[in-house]
C-alpha cells in the first residue's frame, strides 16, 4: 500500500473503480474554487519596440487579478520574490489558498511550486 493509498483510505475515499461518480474538471474547480489560484505571464509590446513581461496571479473564486510584476527579463528569481510579496500582501486571506495552476515554464522552478508551507502547486 502506497501513501497516497493509505491518505485516501483515511479519509473514506474508495479506489477509483469503485467510486459512484466521477469528478470532472468542471466540477473540481467549483469545489477547490476557494483555495486555488491561477498564475502566467503576459507580454506587452511597448511604444518603443520592446517586450515587457507582465507576471500576474488570478484569484479563482473572486476572479480578482493580482498584477505581481514586470520585467523585461523575468527568471525564476522574479516568480519567486512576487510569489512572496503576494502572500505577504494577502495577509491571513492566504491561509486557505493550496493549489496553484501554472505551466510548465522554466520560470517556475521546483521551490515555486510550494510557495508556502503547506501548500502545492498542480
Amino acid at each position: 500500500m502506497n501513501c497516497r493509498h493509505a491518505q485516501l483510505r483515511a479519509h473514506g475515499i474508495p479506489p477509483a473503480p469503485q467510486r459512484a461518480d466521477t469528478l470532472s474538471w468542471r466540477r473540481f474547480l467549483k469545489v477547490q474554487s476557494a483555495a486555488l489560484l491561477a498564475c502566467d505571464f503576459l507580454e506587452v509590446d511597448c511604444v518603443n519596440l520592446t517586450k515587457v513581461s507582465v507576471f500576474f496571479v488570478m484569484e479563482i473564486t473572486s476572479r480578482t487579478v493580482h498584477i505581481l510584476g514586470v520585467s523585461t527579463h523575468p527568471d525564476a528569481g522574479f516568480t519567486i520574490q512576487c510569489a512572496r510579496e503576494l502572500l505577504l500582501a494577502m495577509g491571513e486571506r492566504a491561509a486557505h489558498l493550496r493549489i496553484l495552476i501554472r505551466d510548465r515554464d522554466a520560470k517556475y522552478t521546483a521551490a515555486y511550486g510550494c510557495p508556502r508551507p503547506g501548500g502545492y502547486g498542480a
